[in-house]
Formats: C-alpha cells, structure tokens, sequence
C-alpha cells in the first residue's frame, strides 16, 4: 500500500509532482495544462498562457505617442500672429485663430506688448520636456537668439535667461559681454557672481555681433542708433586693431571706457582710455 505524505498527497513517480487524491481525473487535469503551458494555449483552462510578445522596437505606449504627437504639432512654431488675450506674470496668452497659446516672455518684451485684444507678434523658441511642452515668446529674432545662447551656459535656464532678457536687451547684453562686465549681469534674479563669471566666460568667444546700443557693433561695423557715436567709437575700435590688438579685445576695451566717460567721449579720448584699459 502506498504511503500517502502529510495533506494527502502522492507521488506518481520519482520526479513527478504530487497530485490531490491521485484520480484519474486529476492527472488527465495536470498533464493537459502542461500541454497547454508547451504549445501556449489554455485548452479547458480558461486562461491564455500564450508568452507575452516582446515590444517592437520604437514602439511606445499610448502615453508617450499622445505627448510625442502634442510635441510635434508645436515644435515646429517659430512665429505666432494673433491677438492678445491677457498679460501675467512673465506669461500670455496668445489667440490664434480661437487657439490660446501660453507663452513665457521676458518682462521687458510683456511691457512693450500693446493692450489686450491688440495684435501681436511673437517670435517662438519651444522647449520640450518629460512634464511638460512650452513656448517662449520674443519681440525680435535677435532677444531669441540670446535666448537660445543664454540657455547653454551651464546653469541657465529658460527661467533665467528670461529674467536676464528682462534687464538687459540684447544690445546691452551684447555689450555687457564684451566689456566683462559681471555687475550688469547679477542685476537680473537668479543670476549671483559665480554663475554671472560662468557667463561672461562662457559667451565671450560665442557671442553674436549684434548692435550693442553705444554706437557700433562687436565687429566694428557702423549701426543705425547714432551716426556721430557710430564714428567716434567705431574709429576708436578700429585705432585699436590697427595698433594690434584683437577686435573682441579692443571692442571690450572701448565698450568700458565708453561706459565711464559717457557718450560725449571724443575719439582720442576714447582710444586712450582703451589703451589704459589694455595695459591693465
């Protein structure tokens, strides 16, 4: 007589897992789901042991194709026309053919906007994230380009770029850049001495050559602001190249003494200044 273990079971051979009452019944049970579990069908089993098919490649869940379609109908903005609906802190809403757009701008571009329900114009950078898809709104190419410069320092993000822009425009940034000048930057929230030194060094030899505002560009071209300041510093940048010195460097030289002596600086006594200021 066999023995039967402790709870009743049995074993119907050396290697053969232990079947309640060892009936017919119970075995036929047994090797059906073992069928079952080889040829991936459940029979009688009434559920599906079918492997689960492995994810094609690039697939992605309904979640990520629903955000990767969101991003695809904006990334390619780069202008918005519509009217205006309301201004908020550092963010507007946009209207665009019944459409609201939510758009993050600096403070000085939201002050030059006109009163809701006017037309306006916006030059678009977008940014997409894990959390989140946004818009930054600027009045010109050259305050988006700054951005889109400003946010590969590390450190800076569209937050502080924006709060930088909201202080300086670009020619004052420009300018500000060139001449080393870290108190300009730390004037802007979020922006301390390291970080501002990280800029300067980071942008000196990346920065365009827009207009700075004082009368000449980075490359010493003549700008539209103010033909007599054009000439008179735009003459002392090029004195100071064709003494040798290097454009970026006379440009930076001129821009500092431009900003201590004031606009009414001569040319000589600009030169003179910026050699000064070379020589330290």
């Amino acid at each position: 007589q066999d023995k039967v273990p402790r709870g009743g079971r049995t074993s119907t051979g050396a290697n053969a897992p232990f079947i309640p009452g060892r009936t017919d019944e119970a075995i036929a049970r047994v090797g059906e789901t073992a069928r079952a579990r080889r040829t991936g069908r459940a029979g009688d089993c009434g559920t599906s042991l079918r492997p689960r098919q492995p994810r094609k490649a690039g697939a992605t869940s309904g979640r990520n194709q629903a955000r990767e379609e969101a991003a695809s109908a904006v990334y390619g903005l780069a202008r918005l026309k519509g009217l205006l609906d309301y201004t908020d802190d550092g963010r507007v809403v946009l209207d665009v053919g019944g459409v609201g757009y939510l758009v993050f701008c600096s403070n000085r571009t939201i002050a030059d906007l006109a009163a809701p329900g006017s037309p306006v114009t916006l030059e678009i950078e977008t940014q997409v994230r894990e959390d989140q898809i946004a818009l930054y709104g600027f009045r010109d190419v050259s305050e988006r380009d700054w951005f889109r410069l400003l946010i590969t320092v590390q450190g800076v993000g569209a937050r502080v770029a924006l709060a930088i822009l909201s202080v300086l425009p670009p020619k004052d940034l420009a300018r500000a850049i060139a001449a080393g000048d870290k108190a300009l930057i730390t004037r802007a929230d979020g922006v301390g001495p390291k970080l501002a030194t990280r800029i300067l060094s980071e942008l000196r030899d990346k920065a365009p050559a827009p207009e700075t505002g004082h009368g000449f560009s980075a490359a010493g071209g003549a700008t539209a602001d103010d033909p007599a300041a054009r000439t008179v510093e735009g003459d002392a940048v090029s004195a100071l190249v064709n003494l040798g010195y290097g454009r970026s460097e006379a440009y930076g030289a001129v821009a500092r003494a431009a900003s201590r002596l004031g606009d009414g600086a001569g040319v000589e006594l600009l030169i003179r200044d910026g050699l000064k200021e070379l020589s330290t």
